[in-house]
């Protein structure tokens, strides 16, 4: 019986982690596409950049470097990791013809716990990169949009 639970629960906090991959990717990709989509927007406030105030021009430096450290961020949470995802496919087609069933569940058990364990770091990593994406994204909104109405108002 305990056997059974330690089956069903592993299995099933395996596939949770799996869940919790495709999200952050999810998140990940939104935040590229923020990235990109925030570039022109430094080519606009350079059309103003010839009357620009010191002012603006460090919140334009500012910006960048927030930028900068955005692309860099979001393509370390977006770039593929290798994620653990055991048992290994023949090594259970060999073990099938060999073990019964309760010690073939138990050894599947103990196969993805080895992945959970394996992948929270990795999870840990781009859950980090994620969060400070988002950080960038905020902080860099807020830097351009008061330097667009400080170059309006200018």
């Amino acid at each position: 019986m305990a056997a059974e639970v330690f089956y069903e629960v592993v299995t099933h906090r395996l596939n949770e982690q799996l869940d919790r991959i495709s999200a952050l990717d999810s998140k990940a990709a939104h935040l590229f596409i923020f990235t990109s989509a925030a570039l022109p927007i430094f080519g606009g406030l350079l059309t103003f950049s010839g009357n620009a105030s010191v002012a603006i021009f460090c919140l334009v430096v500012a910006a960048g470097i927030v930028y900068l450290g955005l692309v860099a961020l979001t393509f370390s949470a977006y770039r593929p990791r290798d994620f653990s995802l055991r048992p290994d496919l023949d090594e259970f087609a060999r073990h099938c013809t060999t073990y019964d069933d309760a010690t073939m569940r138990r050894w599947v058990a103990e196969e993805c716990l080895r992945s959970i364990r394996q992948n929270e770091l990795v999870l840990l990593l781009k859950s980090r990169d994620i969060q400070w994406s988002m950080a960038c994204v905020a902080l860099l909104s807020a830097l351009l949009i008061v330097a667009t109405i400080l170059a309006l108002l200018g």
